[in-house]
């Protein structure tokens, strides 16, 4: 039986094959629980959020990527797993969870799971990091 981590590395490839002759998708093909991006000033991290504790996630950022910690003026971490909005301000560092587009399923249902569903798009410039955030609810 392939388990979940399979199906996700299955997946990554196929999509990388699938858009590598487009410049404008990028496909992270990197096998860590940990993805990383920094535009200019503003430095992204994302996790699945299942992994280590979320207070730990700052000093985890850091450590990996000191330099673009250094770099950045704005950081922010942007997980999942627990299905609800979350946001908590740490020094230097802001760790946010979101819902999930996903559809409950028999476990979820039975375990009184019920959270709702969503999807934001967040746009973040440059010098000035988040400037606008919209939500679509599914």
């Amino acid at each position: 039986m392939v388990d979940i981590l399979q199906q996700a590395a299955m997946l990554t490839l196929a999509l990388s094959a699938w858009f590598h002759n487009e410049p404008r998708v990028q496909i992270e093909t990197t096998a860590s629980g940990f993805y990383y991006y920094r535009f200019g000033k503003v430095f992204i991290g994302s996790t699945h959020g299942d992994g280590p504790k979320l207070n730990d996630l700052p000093l985890i950022m850091v450590t990996d990527m000191p330099d673009d910690w250094a770099a950045s003026t704005w950081r922010v971490w942007h997980c999942g797993h627990f299905h609800h909005d979350q946001v908590k301000e740490h020094p230097g560092c802001r760790i946010e969870t979101h819902r999930t587009l996903a559809a409950g399923d028999a476990w979820h249902r039975y375990s009184g799971y019920r959270s709702g569903r969503d999807l934001k798009a967040i746009v973040y410039h440059r010098e000035l990091g988040e400037v606008l955030r919209t939500r679509c609810g599914v």
